[in-house]
């Protein structure tokens, strides 16, 4: 799609545009052709954008994104508007058929109509404009478009010359050539952070040797009436190459239609280092009839004509689903945040301990960040009461086993989720079971574990979250513990070796038992403020997906060292009474009843024989650790407080009596 050759002697030759349509705008097409356009062929109103901070590999690129549709889009530095227009037929007939020399001339009247008034000075972006035909399949996810970029010819309409000076060299010439450092440290700002960059056609004045200042497009048609020395600042498309980008053709028939015959410096504006001047001559061109246009894009093969798009895979209600979940993250991405892996987050697998309150609300939140396997464990099920609290269940699942309904309530809200669901009882100490169960629900554990990489323990006693804790410290997984009280709540992570931190179980002196036995009925369910889990749940994943990110992972020091989505903490305890919440670490117990060396060592030594005397006799733990060392240490060291008290007493008594 070259330009045609002007009339002078030096004409000069533009890189076409090359159109770039994100999937999400096709999801939103085809939901527009069901739902709102159906039959209506009539032509649409689009925005698409194009950049003049691409890849140097890349042409020149117009893109068509998932804010396509949207009536005001703020479009970060770099980015400009281009005004669109789509119409969608109904038969592959039509789109054959459509006289597309007429609609090509049609629409590049729009921006001759432009050129010819003096509405592109505040909105340049009124010269770039394009045109897309597209004819939808949508029984089997198929897409047939054509892009055309109006502009005009010039071999009817001789509107500008390049100034050789008698060097055909002089006529492009790099930025530094007319900029000094100071100059270049300036307009380097002014591409950066001015405000000015909002419009591909800005103007550069020459204030000093060593500033520039921005001016907007508009005040142009003053400056070429003063002496002062000034760019023409185009954000050019065409990251490198000798040529500029498409939409300069009609740019130069603007400015010539407008100021007639001058010479200007025309900036293309690219990254600094490829930014080029071009010293023009402009010509007057007449007002009447519009030129000739051309402008219909080449398909892939380089041959002018349409190309095919086939969506079938994203287009699957299921995969359109993940789609949009995924889109939803990208924003993210896109436009805040460019190092946030979220393939790193959609990869991590995880396995909740517990599916009620906490186990459903910490599952949704998964789902929110793209996770895309996660199984639950729990043997529960679902009460009269769990419906109201626990997110994942309806009045219906009553009876139903929990973590089965969480599985399948999250199937249903996210079709594209693995979410498994495993029954099973975790062996506590305190609850005395048979050598075969163990057995059995250890080898479950180990095959559970080792195939997920991130733990939540989410379970209502502290006994049941023991075993996964020693377990997942002997394989060293990442693990993040949810616990609540009435009006309190704790999220942590357990330490490594690596981070010094300390487990669930590090600040106990005492061995963890059933707790139970002889429970009155408030304290046979967790009672707390229906908050305390919503806000404990979503600390605990916000808390899992900055350690994943974090290259240390499990690792990863507390003050230091952020990961992209900032601190990761060890543990934070909240409470609601006073609207508080501390931010806490504490370090790893050598003595610990769960992480500790000398349990992870009879753990991997004596694995099920270990596991069942534990249950039978919760107290072997500190025997093990040395906590019952520690506890009469305590106890001496009391007794000798109290004969020391006792001394001076019968001392006191002694010298009173006498």
């Amino acid at each position: 799609m070259a330009a045609a050759p002007a009339a002078s002697s030096n004409a000069m030759k533009f890189y076409p545009f090359s159109s770039v349509v994100h999937q999400a705008f096709w999801h939103q097409l085809a939901d527009k052709k069901l739902n709102e356009y159906k039959l209506d062929t009539t032509s649409k109103s689009i925005l698409g954008r194009f950049s003049n901070r691409e890849t140097l590999d890349a042409g020149p690129r117009l893109y068509v994104d998932f804010d396509a549709f949207a009536e005001n889009v703020n479009y970060s530095p770099g980015s400009f508007a281009a005004y669109g227009t789509v119409q969608v037929l109904n038969t592959a007939e039509e789109f054959k058929g459509l006289d597309k020399k007429a609609l090509l001339t049609s629409t590049a009247e729009q921006v001759w109509i432009d050129i010819c008034s003096s509405r592109p000075w505040s909105d340049p972006s009124l010269l770039v404009r394009f045109y897309l035909l597209v004819f939808a399949e949508l029984k089997k996810f198929d897409f047939i478009y054509w892009f055309s970029f109006p502009s005009f010819s010039f071999e009817n309409c001789t509107s500008y010359s390049i100034l050789d000076d008698g060097d055909e060299e002089c006529a492009r010439r790099p930025l530094t050539a007319y900029l000094n450092d100071g100059q270049m440290a300036s307009l380097e700002r002014i591409v950066k952070y001015d405000q000015a960059m909002a419009q591909f056609v800005f103007v550069v004045v020459l204030e000093s040797d060593d500033e520039v200042r921005p001016l907007p497009f508009e005040a142009l048609p003053t400056l070429v009436k003063t002496t002062k020395k000034f760019f023409v600042a185009f954000c050019d498309p065409c990251p490198s190459g000798p040529h500029p980008g498409w939409p300069m053709r009609n740019l130069l028939l603007f400015l010539a239609y407008q100021l007639g015959s001058c010479e200007l410096d025309l900036l293309c504006l690219r990254r600094l280092e490829h930014s080029f001047v071009l010293r023009l001559k402009l010509s007057p061109v007449t007002a009447g009839p519009a030129p000739p246009a051309v402008g219909w894009a080449k398909n892939e093969r380089g041959q002018m004509g349409p190309q095919r798009v086939s969506l079938r895979d994203s287009m699957d209600p299921v995969r359109l689903s993940r789609s949009a979940l995924e889109l939803n993250l990208s924003l993210m991405r896109w436009r805040l945040m460019p190092e946030l892996d979220l393939d790193a987050l959609k990869n991590m697998r995880c396995l909740l301990f517990g599916a009620g309150t906490l186990g459903c609300n910490v599952a949704r939140g998964l789902m929110a960040w793209g996770v895309k396997q996660m199984t639950l464990v729990d043997y529960g099920k679902i009460s009269l009461s769990n419906p109201a609290r626990q997110s994942l269940f309806r009045f219906d699942d009553v009876g139903k086993n929990k973590a089965e309904a969480a599985a399948e309530s999250l199937r249903a809200i996210c079709p594209g989720l693995d979410a498994r669901a495993h029954v099973m009882t975790v062996p506590m100490p305190g609850h005395v079971l048979a050598m075969e169960a163990v057995v059995e629900a250890l080898g479950q554990l180990h095959q559970l574990i080792d195939s997920h990489d991130v733990l939540f323990l989410l379970l209502d006693t502290r006994e049941a979250r023991w075993l996964p804790t020693v377990m997942a410290a002997a394989k060293r997984k990442v693990v993040i513990n949810a616990a609540l009280g009435f009006d309190s709540f704790l999220v942590m992570r357990h330490g490594s070796p690596e981070s010094g931190l300390g487990c669930y179980f590090c600040n106990d002196v005492v061995a963890p038992a059933n707790s139970t036995i002889d429970r009155t009925l408030d304290q046979q369910c967790t009672v707390s403020r229906p908050g305390a889990s919503m806000l404990a749940s979503a600390l605990a994943v916000e808390l899992a997906a900055t350690l994943w990110l974090h290259p240390l992972r499990s690792g990863a020091p507390c003050d230091r060292e952020p990961s992209c989505l900032g601190v990761v903490p060890h543990m934070i305890r909240g409470f609601l009474s006073r609207f508080e919440q501390l931010v806490m670490n504490a370090q790893a117990f050598d003595r610990c009843t769960a992480c500790s060396a000398k349990v992870r060592e009879h753990f991997c030594s004596e694995g099920a024989d270990f596991v069942c005397r534990v249950l039978g006799e919760p107290a072997l733990l500190e025997k093990v650790t040395g906590l019952d060392e520690l506890h009469r240490a305590s106890e001496l060291a009391e007794v000798m407080v109290l004969d020391d008290d006792d001394s001076d007493t019968a001392s006191v008594g002694t010298s009173s009596a006498t």
